[in-house]
């Protein structure tokens, strides 16, 4: 019952305000005008994101191979590791050159 009478005045909260302000003054958050901009603004945002974490997998690939001793899943735990960061990094990067190439052959 308290969740609806909440529900409720924040949604009369919500009509009130929201019905004030002027709608012509909404801006694209996303700033990309068409579909093509948006997949390579996605495309920059993960390879970026790529570059940011690569670094990060490697260490933690070391880490797993250092502290691993003895340790046959540790091992093939750090091997797995290093495989599948590398392998995502090379599949974006791939993803940021072909995006183009795609787009070049469809509009054609």
């Amino acid at each position: 019952m308290k969740r609806w009478v909440l529900f409720i005045i924040l949604l009369v909260i919500f009509l009130v305000i929201g019905g004030s302000i002027d709608a012509t003054t909404f801006r694209n958050p996303i700033k990309a005008a068409n579909f093509t901009q948006l997949l390579n603004l996605l495309i920059n945002f993960l390879w970026v994101l790529s570059l940011a974490l690569l670094p990060l997998a490697i260490m933690m690939s070391a880490f797993y191979f250092l502290t691993g001793g003895g340790n046959d899943k540790q091992i093939t735990a750090a091997k797995n590791i290093l495989l599948y960061a590398f392998m995502g990094f090379i599949i974006i990067t791939a993803a940021r050159g072909l995006i183009p190439k795609i787009i070049g052959v469809l509009t054609t």
